[in-house]
């Protein structure tokens, strides 16, 4: 028995996530395969918000029951999602800035040129080769949020996660100091202090801080499906995030990072 001629037009419909038209189309090509006579029973009219959930929930955030298991889930934002960007708001009015950090891998990140579509990292393999004009591989530097787990809804969507992005958990760098505080000054000779008569005169900090150190945390990061950005991506039409120097820090070389945008005029 030959397909009903309907098959790669359902087919089409499914890929494009247009799941009314496929039911519909369903519906016709099971007509042509049954005998003479036999009439079809149609199921109701799936309800809207079914639809909605299966259309957008389910095809960019398929993990959101586990998601959901957590009350806050970290998220890194190196692009439009940055605080006083245009995407901010994605992340939601609760959204808890922690602190700062860096990717602990070496990406691409290219530059679109389009504020509302943002920066796309792209990683590259063990055994890349630099091309002239292409963005250098080194680390990012981003912003790190704790936010609730159904703000990835919007989030996936705007990022069409799976499509043009996917949602990774990655290990993120983050330097930090121990602080200090001392209860008497006399007891530390590095802040001039060495006997308890000219106490009265120290005018000091009585904190003190450690040498710098780092830590590693994981959190969620959208890198760009090289699928989809190979054809795009061009030196001719795009360039890269602007790249920085770190000054005297043996773990940093050279970091990317999105300066935050010029305020409007008041």
């Amino acid at each position: 028995m030959e397909p009903p001629s309907e098959l790669p037009s359902l087919l089409s419909s499914l890929k494009q996530g247009k799941l009314m038209q496929a039911l519909q189309k369903l519906t016709e090509a099971a007509k042509d395969l049954l005998p003479l006579g036999v009439q079809l029973r149609l199921v109701p009219k799936p309800d809207p918000e079914l639809m909605w959930w299966l259309g957008n929930v389910a095809r960019f955030t398929p993990d959101i029951a586990k998601l959901e298991e957590y009350k806050w889930q970290l998220i890194f934002a190196p692009d439009e999602l940055k605080r006083d960007h245009v995407k901010h708001d994605l992340l939601g009015a609760d959204a808890q800035f922690k602190i700062m950090g860096y990717t602990s891998k070496n990406y691409q990140f290219w530059d679109t040129k389009n504020p509302l579509e943002g920066a796309v990292p792209l990683e590259v393999g063990k055994d890349h080769t630099q091309l002239p004009g292409y963005p250098p591989v080194t680390r990012i530097k981003g912003e790190i949020f704790a936010i609730r787990p159904q703000r990835f809804i919007d989030l996936d969507n705007h990022k069409q996660n799976g499509i043009e992005y996917f949602r990774r958990r990655v290990p993120l760098v983050v330097p930090y100091r121990k602080v200090l505080f001392l209860k008497d000054h006399s007891l530390d000779p590095a802040f001039g202090v060495t006997t308890a008569i000219n106490r009265q005169e120290y005018s000091g900090s009585s904190v003190t801080t450690s040498e710098e150190t780092t830590c590693i945390i994981r959190a969620w990061m959208y890198i760009g499906v090289p699928q989809h950005w190979d054809p795009i991506l061009s030196t001719y039409d795009h360039g890269h995030v602007e790249v920085f120097s770190a000054k005297n820090r043996k773990w940093l070389e050279d970091y990317y990072s999105i300066r935050r945008p010029q305020l409007p005029p008041k």
